[in-house]
């Protein structure tokens, strides 16, 4: 992976921070979002749509159906001159066990469950992109 991303010393880091702080009841609501729905591998199709829709609300260019279920989001810089590429890569499938957690957000999908994380990391991957998105004036 090579990073565009300017050096800490062009960026306030701590703006960067402050606004993805900012970001964090999104990335909450749609980790849960994301958790209430489980699908095993290569049968997100909820979660897709889901992601896709997220993606065409902010205007970013994406490919849908990428070995089967996955998407490939384009965020391109506005600085000339550099042509590197940031890759981020984020699982989106769940297992196949049956969520006993009592929260608010349990899986809706009887025997299958985020066990893994992979609703936090599609999450993260999303707030990522909204963030690059948003700045790619810096890159």
């Amino acid at each position: 992976m090579v990073s565009t991303f300017p050096n800490s010393s062009t960026v306030n880091l701590t703006n960067v921070r402050l606004e993805i702080r900012s970001l964090q009841p999104q990335l909450v609501e749609w980790r849960r979002r994301i958790h209430q729905k489980p699908e095993l591998g290569f049968q997100e199709k909820l979660t897709a749509e889901f992601i896709s829709q997220k993606l065409q609300s902010w205007g970013i260019e994406h490919q849908t159906e990428i070995a089967e279920t996955g998407i490939v989001a384009i965020i391109k810089g506005e600085k000339s001159g550099n042509e590197q590429v940031l890759a981020i890569r984020a699982d989106m499938d769940a297992l196949p066990i049956l969520e006993a957690n009592e929260v608010a957000y349990c899986s809706q999908h009887d025997g299958v469950m985020h066990a893994c994380g992979h609703d936090g990391h599609t999450a993260i991957a999303l707030g990522t992109a909204y963030y690059l998105h948003h700045h790619r004036q810096d890159f």
